[in-house]
């Protein structure tokens, strides 16, 4: 029987409502502007961790754990216990099945929006207005191993409260605000199977990974109170990764990824704002659009060797998106022709790096 314990403290400060936004002006020079309201929020978040593991058969252990949190914040506290539980049978010398089930609060969350056509990630954190996220997730699969080769397919099912969301109903006053523009009572589920299989020695090693899975949410004044995919919800996804030995101290590695396109909203009208209402677009479904399939290869050539004074040195070549594909990062329509248009951040992009280890 093993035990492990432990505690950790953080400190959280927020200031989602200022935003930048660089332009360029006439004469050419590039201004950055800043606005929004200064609204800081700030919490600590105390937390310990408890952990036991023992065999009660021979081929057969369980794994206990169990997290006390508190986060304490402007205008309100909370307290939450996370339990969780794992269970692996042993079925000979190179196979076993696991199961398990886990519940997790979070105190800080995401919110995900397209204003203006570019993508932007903010981070608030639960107050008086926005509870904790609250997840509670079970898994169970099959693992082995065989000749040099581990495999495995695992199932999960995820279920969630309390998720937030930029609320699409245009009838947020201007308060500035950002609480006041959100959805806080959301649900959503995630579930699908994992499958795995790696290589990790000898001279050629590699790894093959595909996912089948949905992820959807629902709020009750978003999208009509119906279910939408989430913005990351991905139904295939497939990582090819290999690695190689040409001879001693030298490399080369690849690694290729596959994925569904990323689901997105496309606007059917843009309301300009007034003095009481914001700007904002007008939508008829959330999340009903997909981006183009996101493939991409790399390629990376490493060369190490010990200098003469016993310096571990390497030389790397590497290079991102190796056939050059425009993935699409986001979409919008623009205003002027109403035409839809695929944007793309990335490239190809070689790079070269040296680094010594000492």
């Amino acid at each position: 029987m093993q035990y492990k314990f432990g505690i950790e403290g953080s400190v959280y400060e927020a200031n989602p409502n200022i935003q930048k936004e660089f332009f360029k002006e006439a004469s050419g020079v590039l201004r950055d502007t800043v606005y929004g309201q200064n609204f800081v929020s700030r919490a600590i978040n105390l937390s310990a961790f408890f952990e036991l593991e023992y065999q009660p058969f021979r081929n057969t252990s369980i794994n206990i754990g169990l997290r006390p949190s508190g986060f304490v914040t402007e205008g309100n506290n909370y307290y939450r216990l996370d339990p969780r539980i794992s269970y692996k049978a042993m079925l000979g010398d190179n196979s076993s099945l696991r199961a398990s089930y886990t519940l997790n609060h979070q105190f800080t969350h995401l919110l995900l929006s397209n204003f203006r056509g570019n993508p932007m990630e903010v981070w608030i954190l639960s107050n008086n207005k926005v509870k904790p996220q609250e997840v509670h997730q079970f898994a169970a699969g099959f693992f082995g191993t065989s000749t040099q080769i581990d495999y495995g397919i695992e199932g999960f099912y995820k279920k969630m409260y309390n998720l937030v969301e930029y609320s699409f109903s245009g009838a947020e006053h201007n308060t500035g605000n950002i609480y006041d523009r959100i959805s806080s009572d959301g649900q959503g589920e995630s579930y699908g199977i994992e499958f795995f299989c790696e290589k990790s020695t000898g001279k050629v090693r590699g790894t093959v990974a595909y996912t089948l899975s949905w992820s959807n949410r629902i709020f009750s004044d978003i999208n009509g109170g119906e279910p939408f995919p989430f913005t990351y919800d991905y139904r295939h996804v497939l990582s090819l990764t290999n690695s190689v030995t040409i001879q001693k101290g030298w490399d080369l590695a690849s690694s290729f990824r596959l994925m569904s396109g990323q689901a997105f909203t496309l606007t059917d009208g843009y309301f300009a704002g007034n003095d009481f209402f914001e700007p904002h677009n007008l939508y008829s479904s959330i999340n009903g659009y997909r981006l183009p399939a996101y493939h991409r290869l790399d390629l990376m050539l490493t060369h190490e060797w010990l200098s003469e004074k016993g310096s571990l040195k390497h030389l790397r070549f590497s290079i991102y998106n190796v056939y050059n594909r425009r993935n699409a990062s986001y979409a919008h329509v623009k205003q002027s022709s109403g035409k839809l248009v695929l944007t793309s951040i990335f490239g190809i992009i070689p790079t070269i790096s040296y680094g010594i280890n000492f």
